[in-house]
């Protein structure tokens, strides 16, 4: 039977990310995305020139419809581009917290070390409260120091076993205040090597893959949204971090060579058939 998700994010036009990379996963998986937009940008915010339309005002026309016509259970928010947005979901998901749905975040703030500008004290606020809401959050070492408090750059010079300690004892305080998993992208324990993590309240999983290349546009979001497709078909949380990790480097593995801009992203589009199950 397929399942439905609710996927609360933007859509950017340009740079094979966001709801395009979702919808596109998801489906693949055989499950049932429905997309309800937090803004529509011509192409995503790392390209200079990039038109936004927001549309935070439509976003109870979008849910309440939703919920009248059916009960969905599982949401899976990305970009949260004001403090109003974020406001918004936040109060819409603390309405729904008696159902107890599943909820997957990808905590969109920052990375290399940097909150990124257009996250005032406000925005990051909500997207942490958002957070501790949430059953499962995917965030890139970045944005775990951010929703903690940790100094990003004295981690982000951690190296081996140090820097997992470190990553574990975050995520430890995290999973106190009631998140589920903690999904943690970006590591770079060793030169020339990246690493995702899986933190529990029982201990922490790690998977290591040799770095292709620089970073690009939209990497984090097809990684969450095939983890979010593998939770959805039954898969344990390990197993759907494996999945999406595999998927992203098997891409990059077979055409990163060919990409001369990273605000493209990867062309994720003509290996979907390996997410079939």
């Amino acid at each position: 039977m397929t399942k439905r998700v609710v996927l609360i994010s933007d859509m950017s036009g340009l740079g094979n990310c966001s709801a395009g990379a979702a919808v596109a996963v998801i489906s693949s998986m055989g499950n049932e995305c429905v997309f309800v937009p937090t803004a529509i940008l011509s192409a995503q915010t790392g390209f200079k020139d990039h038109y936004t339309a927001d549309m935070t005002h439509h976003l109870n026309g979008f849910l309440t419809s939703i919920d009248k016509i059916t009960t969905i259970n599982t949401y899976y928010i990305g970009f949260l581009q004001s403090s109003e947005t974020a406001e918004f979901i936040y109060t819409y998901i603390d309405k729904k917290k008696d159902s107890k749905p599943l909820i997957i975040y990808d905590p969109i703030m920052g990375d290399n070390g940097k909150i990124y500008p257009f996250v005032d004290n406000t925005l990051k606020r909500y997207i942490t409260d958002i957070a501790m809401m949430s059953s499962i959050i995917t965030p890139n070492l970045t944005e775990l120091c951010l929703l903690v408090g940790e100094d990003c750059n004295k981690v982000c010079n951690l190296t081996g076993v140090e820097l997992y300690d470190c990553i574990q004892t975050m995520c430890g305080s995290i999973i106190q205040k009631g998140v589920h998993d903690v999904v943690v992208t970006g590591i770079e324990p060793h030169s020339g090597i990246v690493a995702n993590a899986v933190v529990q309240s029982e201990g922490m999983s790690t998977y290591e893959y040799k770095r292709i290349g620089a970073s690009y546009s939209g990497t984090g979001d097809i990684f969450t949204s095939v983890l979010c497709g593998g939770i959805m078909n039954g898969k344990s949380i390990t197993q759907a971090c494996k999945k999406a990790g595999d998927f992203v480097n098997t891409v990059l593995i077979n055409s990163g060579s060919t990409i001369t801009d990273r605000n493209f992203g990867i062309p994720y589009q003509p290996f979907l058939n390996l997410l079939q199950e």
